[in-house]
C-alpha cells in the first residue's frame, strides 16, 4: 500500500466517499459549458478515484449533459471519453451559432417605415 491509501484509510471517514459518489451522480451540466462540466466531472472522478471502465465513464458524462446536447450525442457510439467530449463541444458550438442566427434575424415586417 502507498502512503496516500494508508492516510485515506486512517483519516477519511467511509461516509466521505459515499457523499462524493452522490455528488457525482447529481452532477449535471446545467448552465455550465461542456468544457466546464467536463472539468468538474474529471475533478470529482479523480477525488473519488473512480475505477469505472471507459464505457461507464462515457455513460456518466452523457447522462449529465443538457438535453439539447445529450439528444445529439446519444445518436452515436463512442470508444473514448475524450471523443464523446470533443463531439459534445462541437454540438454546443453549433447550437450557439443557431441561437445567434435566430436572434440576429429580424424579418422586414418588424421594421416600421414612418
Amino acid at each position: 500500500m502507498d502512503i496516500k491509501t494508508l492516510m485515506r484509510a486512517r483519516f477519511v471517514p467511509p461516509s466521505y466517499r459515499k457523499e462524493l459518489l452522490l455528488k457525482l451522480q447529481r452532477l449535471h451540466q446545467g448552465s455550465m459549458s461542456v468544457s466546464e462540466y467536463f472539468k468538474e466531472l474529471e475533478s470529482q472522478m479523480r477525488r473519488i478515484e473512480i475505477k469505472e471502465t471507459n464505457t461507464e465513464k462515457i455513460k456518466i458524462f452523457v447522462s449529465g449533459l443538457r438535453r439539447d446536447i445529450k439528444d445529439q450525442v446519444e445518436l452515436y457510439e463512442y470508444s473514448t471519453l475524450e471523443i464523446v467530449f470533443t463531439h459534445a463541444l462541437g454540438i454546443e458550438i453549433q447550437l450557439k451559432r443557431k441561437r445567434r442566427a435566430k436572434k440576429s434575424y429580424l424579418p422586414n415586417h418588424y421594421f416600421s417605415h414612418s
